[in-house]
């Protein structure tokens, strides 16, 4: 059995990665914002041609909850091209991307969940807190995975 050598990482720590990535990558102009993501097919190749300019970089996209069908389906086949949720965008994803391109829904979200957990990391810990995270209404209650 291999060994896990992956070291627990402080969530205000981690928060202010995600803040020191955003801006570098908004500094080196490789983020790119778009409006939507919907295209007309859910074919890949129509996707290729749409990004044909930028295939030779590793792209991320980053959409809202609810991602198009039709622009999931044709991005599932690229190789270099990966489509994020804000719940599932984080450091790893920023260092591995050349460009990241995010949507208008997907950085309202984004905001949101960053906000939430700034929030909630520089809480009173001794008083519970009374409303719930406003991010959840998308994702749902989390729930631990068992081992």
């Amino acid at each position: 059995m291999p060994r896990d050598l992956t070291e627990k990482i402080n969530g205000k720590l981690r928060l202010k990665a995600i803040q020191i990535m955003l801006s570098a990558k908004l500094y080196e102009d490789r983020i790119v914002l778009l409006d939507s993501e919907e295209i007309e097919y859910a074919k890949t190749k129509y996707l290729q041609e749409i990004l044909n300019p930028y295939m030779s970089d590793k792209l991320t996209f980053l959409t809202g909850f609810d991602t198009n069908k039709n622009f999931e389906l044709a991005a599932q086949n690229l190789g270099n091209v990966r489509v994020k949720n804000p719940q599932e965008f984080n450091v790893t994803d920023m260092l591995k991307s050349d460009l990241v391109f995010i949507t208008k829904q997907g950085l309202q979200q984004y905001e949101e969940i960053l906000s939430c957990r700034n929030e909630n990391l520089f809480r009173n810990r001794k008083v519970p807190a009374i409303t719930p995270l406003s991010y959840k209404q998308h994702i749902g209650e989390y729930t631990p995975k068992s081992r």
